[in-house]
């Protein structure tokens, strides 16, 4: 989540506070190339923690920055949820454990600030009482940490006290005033449902209307795709005069018009315009077709110069406009009567380039249907419509939209515009079947003598044909929509089916022949097989000759067979050697497990050795050492490299450091999950001196991030042999390192080592091994004077080892530990940890705790508890009290636990 987007500058300058500037340093440090983008040529040491804050407010919006920020109010979510959990799991009722919760945060100082990032609503009045009860809280406690024995006598008590009653009143006035405005807000609501209703029921009415006039706006546009329409008529303006004509031959052999009807404005009048010259028939130099023809002509007429009596008229033929014939079919009386002569033939031919056969109707209305030339086949005395055509449009009019010429009517109306309807002039299905075998470049016929294998081809070729285009083909013949289209597609298909899987007659009557008469169909074998041999010749040939390449295949083969099982005898023999072999693999491997169960036992005598020596060996005193330091092999001991000073910063209290420790740690391959709790944890077994024995990766550049956080030095290193030489070990505990890490811990005169080792108590020593696995060899005793560490259960990268560092101030405040509480009793006993271990663990949890301030189970886990048990080999004791116990002393993550189930096995949580 990011909070940065929730609180203001002077909320982010708070935060900022409790973070510590010094902490912000050593995040800008780790950030460098980042830092010098927002403060080129400064190094993060060479700022002051005032402008390290101002820096953070300033450029928050950088993603740095805000990730940053987002992870440490997240962090103090986390830790105030869990001390919240803690208290209510120890009884406490949940309003009462949130209040005692508060003063314990980073929050305390900015409780408002808590209120805006928890993600949760609360009113001002409730954030005031809290406010208030916090207060109220935190007085009483400084009262009672000053032993005043009258805390009401305290005016600033009294204060408080009154400011938390008010805050109650206020509290409680508004819960009141919540109730009354929930239940008017009830009301209210209620009212608005039956108003919804209401409003619902009109709105499916409108959708309805809606729907209907979508339906009708649809069938408009179809009918507008057939409009009979080119826009206003308009004449040439070199022309005077528009006329209604048709083509007559003339005296000498060229065609001459004769003037029907004059046209003004897209309409025939049936007369000549007043005053329009009288002439009834005009000339021409083009007609578009032979006689009979009846189109539309622009004409004007000019004075003949060589004949002033006669006129000059000039003509041109108008091809953007085409008259309509009008053909009346006075034998139909519908629709479907007008549809079958257009398809059965018309006698005569039709005058213009557009028609509409039409019939009278007992409205006393024409209905008809207008088609183009282009939609008929024009033979010499017949009209016949196409078979391509599948709707045409129809038009209504009366008897005074026409115009009678001699034996042929025109329409006088040159546009008619929109039809009243389409008309389909074919079946869906017929159309269907029309567009398919116009798309199928052979006939599927059964008299065409394909057989039934054929017909099942078609059939498949006929499922897979159809497609959008096809589709859309269909649904525009057929003037219907695409869903509908599919419809009559598999409609026609599964007639198509039915056609193909009928069995016909003269089949079944030769197959009842053939069963019924044995001699008969002898007869038939043998004259089918002598035809089929016949027609197969080559194939037989060919099918011979391919058996003979197969058989000589399989000769060699079996030859190839015999080799193969040669071999087979050959490399039995070679197994049955091998498996002798191995027995005595085996055997020996018995002898060596036996010898090493040998060596564990003797190793197990050797602890009380050094049990012993620990008991009565005497610290080194400083000084005592005689031999130079210059003198030890820097194959048994290294000083730790220190660090670049001008990069460290001091740390002023345990607080301060514990931040340190956490950066070097990540640094380190440490998870950022587990850095917080892993270096309260070490830090509380440094200020005990109690030794740590970190196993599995990432322990080296764990004890040195650890030294140089607080030391501002790597970790010195102690390397042991078998031929290690006593007073070089005890030269080296004279160095400057205050942390050295020991490699080789344990190896076979350890019990000589270590006592001399680990009883210098000015010094923190870490063993380190890379290997968790060396933990059980080791007997378990070696635990009572160091406490185990896994670390592959906490490192999850690779570590970087650019470490920083820091060190102590002269005025460090340091860190007392507590007084130790006895963690996890119960499990510790279970998993047989004896009380001196026991003892030491239960130290260093103790003051992890206070150190941390968070009650996390699941550090107690992963640090101490899965360590040693792996190290006692009690890891199945231990996930039966963590997972399988009803009553669980110590409830950890679901995280923890996978990590448990993926290390040691699962185990049923429902045991």
């Amino acid at each position: 989540m990011d909070f940065i987007e929730k609180i203001s500058d002077e909320e982010l300058t708070y935060v900022c506070t409790i973070i510590t500037g010094k902490t912000i340093k050593l995040f800008f440090q780790r950030n460098s190339k980042e830092f010098n983008k927002i403060r080129p040529g400064y190094r993060p040491n060479g700022i002051s923690d005032g402008e390290a804050i101002k820096l953070i407010v300033r450029f928050k919006s950088k993603p740095f920055i805000r990730s940053f920020i987002n992870e440490y109010i997240k962090r103090w979510l986390d830790e105030t949820d869990a001390y919240k959990a803690k208290l209510i799991r120890e009884g406490l009722e949940p309003a009462a454990a949130f209040l005692l919760t508060l003063p314990e945060t980073q929050f305390r100082g900015n409780l408002k600030l808590y209120f805006k990032v928890s993600g949760e609503s609360y009113s001002e009045e409730h954030i005031q009482l809290a406010v208030s009860a916090v207060r109220l809280i935190q007085t009483n406690r400084e009262v009672a940490a000053s032993n005043v024995e009258e805390p009401s006598g305290d005016e600033a008590y009294i204060i408080l006290q009154e400011q938390f009653a008010t805050a109650r009143k206020i509290w409680e006035d508004s819960e009141s005033k919540y109730v009354q405005k929930i239940e008017m807000l009830t009301m209210k609501a209620e009212e608005t449902e039956k108003a919804l209703d209401v409003a619902r029921k009109d709105l499916t009415s409108i959708k309805d209307e809606v729907a209907v006039l979508e339906a009708e706006l649809a069938e408009l546009r179809k009918l507008e795709k057939s409009s009979v329409s080119r826009g206003e008529m308009v004449r040439d303006e070199a022309y005077q005069y528009t006329s209604l004509c048709k083509v007559v031959p003339g005296y000498d052999g060229r065609p001459r018009l004769v003037r029907l009807s004059d046209i003004e404005n897209g309409v025939i009048l049936g007369h000549y315009l007043p005053d329009a010259p009288e002439h009834n028939k005009l000339y021409t130099k083009y007609t578009p077709a032979e006689e009979g023809f009846i189109g539309i002509w622009d004409w004007t007429v000019t004075p003949n110069i060589s004949n002033p009596e006669k006129d000059f008229i000039e003509s041109a033929y108008n091809d953007k406009y085409t008259p309509i014939e009008v053909i009346i079919l006075r034998d139909c009386t519908t629709l479907d009567e007008v549809i079958n002569q257009m398809k059965d033939g018309i006698i005569g031919k039709i005058a213009t380039g557009k028609v509409i056969y039409a019939y009278w109707n007992d409205n006393g209305t024409y209905e008809g249907l207008f088609c183009t030339s282009k939609d008929l086949d024009l033979l010499e005395n017949n009209t016949k419509l196409k078979a391509n055509v599948f709707s045409l449009p129809m038009f209504v009019f009366t008897e005074a939209d026409i115009f009678p010429v001699n034996e042929t009517y025109i329409h006088r109306i040159i546009n008619i515009g929109m039809p009243r309807k389409i008309v389909r002039i074919k079946d869906p299905l017929e159309i269907v079947k029309n567009i398919l075998m116009q798309r199928v470049t052979w006939t599927a016929s059964k008299q065409r003598g394909l057989v039934k294998n054929e017909y099942q081809q078609f059939r498949s070729f006929l499922r897979e044909l159809p497609t959008n285009e096809l589709y859309s083909e269909i649904s525009e013949a057929c003037d219907c929509s695409m869903k509908e289209s599919e419809e009559y597609v598999k409609m026609f298909i599964r007639r198509a089916d039915s056609y193909l899987d009928v069995t016909d007659l003269e089949s079944e009557i030769i197959s009842s022949i053939i069963q019924n008469h044995s001699e008969f169909a002898e007869i038939c074998k043998a004259a089918i097989a002598d035809e089929w041999k016949q027609e197969n010749a080559t194939q037989i040939v060919q099918a011979n000759a391919e058996l003979e390449l197969v058989q000589g295949k399989v000769t060699d083969q079996k030859e190839v067979l015999g080799q193969i099982t040669k071999e087979y005898t050959e490399k039995k023999v070679e197994l049955e050697d091998s498996l002798s072999a191995i027995e005595q693999q085996k055997q020996l491997a018995v002898d060596v497990e036996m010898k090493v169960a040998e060596r564990i036992e003797q190793a197990r005598k050797n602890v009380a050795d050094f049990i012993t020596d620990m008991a009565f060996y005497q610290p080194l005193a400083v000084g005592t050492v005689a031999i130079s330091q210059t003198n030890v092999s820097s194959d048994i001991f290294t000083e730790g490299k220190i660090l670049p000073t001008e990069e460290i910063e001091p740390d002023n209290t345990w607080l301060e450091q514990q931040n340190t420790i956490m950066y070097e740690l990540a640094e380190a391959g440490v998870s950022e999950r587990f850095a917080a709790g892993l270096a309260a944890y070490i830090y509380a077994a440094y200020v005990n001196n109690i030794p740590l024995l970190l196993a599995g990766p990432g322990a080296r550049e764990i004890a040195d991030a650890f030294s140089a956080a607080l030391f501002g030095r790597l970790a010195g290193t102690l390397r042991l042999d078998d031929d290690c030489p006593i007073p070089a070990i005890e030269q080296s505990l004279s160095c400057e390192d205050q942390v050295i890490t020991i490699e080789n811990a344990f190896c076979h005169l350890w019990n000589r080592y270590l006592p001399r080792i680990l009883s210098d108590k000015s010094r923190f020593y870490i063993a380190v091994s890379l290997y968790a696995e060396d933990l059980l060899i080791e007997p378990n005793g070696i635990l009572n004077y160091m406490v185990p560490l896994l670390t592959e259960f906490f490192v999850d990268k690779i570590p970087g080892r650019n470490f920083v560092g820091g060190y102590m101030s002269k005025d460090f405040t340091h860190y007392t530990p507590m007084k130790i509480k006895p963690w996890h009793d119960k499990l510790l006993k279970a998993i047989k940890a004896g009380p001196f271990a026991k003892r030491l663990l239960q130290q260093v949890l103790t003051d992890m705790h206070e150190i941390e301030q968070v009650d996390n189970a699941d550090y107690d886990c992963i640090f101490a508890l899965i360590p040693y048990a792996y190290a006692c080999e009690k890891t199945s004791i231990l996930k039966e009290e963590l997972l399988g116990h009803p009553q669980k002393e110590i409830i950890v993550s679901s995280d923890v636990i996978s990590l448990i189930n993926t290390y040691f096995g699962e185990l049923d949580e429902s045991i």
